[in-house]
């Protein structure tokens, strides 16, 4: 997966739809890096270092994230409006109560040069104020319309689907579900309906039945849960508050096999 630019027919910024004009978030797609991002800051706001780990913890199976990634891709979602930075302020700007006055002049000089000194031996990156990521309105509202736009085919993006679906609700998280399961029906009536050309290919394909198999059974276990938690006293179409609903009627295409 590459991380460093935005995927084809993605547009970012004002770039494609004129001066002051801001695309819709339908039209603008959005990276598994970019998706990731909005998850993670969909739960509160981090530091760039902070981001990165989490990173590493949601995409280290296919990929790893530098920081000459995340930075590109954190500078897209704010320009989109999705993302917004405040400075942290720098804790070694404020006053140490920890150190007693002395009530002399020359002890208050001898304190303030002494503070001075140690200063100037800390690395200057040290003492700037760090930037802090948390994530605005409408990109709370894109972070939805990708959780459940994404092409059902997708295995790697599947995966971000179920670990941000915190975000989503129940009725969306179901339509997801389905049409994941949809499409998994779709590859497992493909695949037993073929035969290997020889003994390996063969092996693989049964592989593949059997891991296909174990998948549907996972989805209806998560469909089967998700309708057991919700309320009777709420509606299935109820989704979290001020959050566009883009759930879709389940589908029976998409990616490869």
């Amino acid at each position: 997966m590459s991380t460093d630019n935005p995927p084809a027919g993605e547009t970012t910024g004002e770039a494609s739809t004129g001066r002051g004009r801001r695309p819709s978030r339908a039209g603008r797609g959005g990276s598994q890096l970019e998706l990731a991002l909005l998850g993670i800051l969909g739960d509160g706001e981090m530091h760039g270092y902070e981001l990165k780990k989490q990173l590493d913890a949601v995409l280290l199976p296919w990929t790893s994230v530098s920081f000459g990634s995340l930075y590109p891709a954190l500078n897209r979602l704010e320009r989109a409006g999705d993302v917004r930075t405040v400075a942290d302020d720098d804790p070694d700007d404020t006053p140490d109560p920890s150190t007693p006055s002395t009530g002399t002049l020359s002890g208050e000089l001898a304190t303030f040069r002494s503070k001075l000194m140690d200063r100037s031996t800390r690395p200057v990156r040290a003492r700037r104020g760090r930037k802090v990521y948390t994530i605005t309105a409408d990109g709370r509202a894109r972070l939805v319309d990708l959780l459940t736009d994404l092409d059902p085919g997708d295995d790697r993006t599947f995966v971000l689907q179920v670990a941000f679906s915190r975000h989503l609700g129940s009725s969306q998280r179901l339509a997801v579900f389905a049409r994941r399961r949809a499409e998994l029906a779709r590859r497992l009536q493909q695949a037993s309906t073929t035969s290997g050309i020889d003994r390996w290919q063969e092996l693989l394909r049964k592989r593949s039945v059997a891991t296909i198999s174990d998948e549907i059974t996972w989805i209806d276990s998560l469909m089967s849960s998700e309708q057991q938690v919700q309320s009777p006293s709420q509606s299935p179409d109820i989704d979290p508050p001020n959050v566009p609903s883009r759930a879709h009627v389940p589908a029976t295409t998409g990616g490869n096999p």
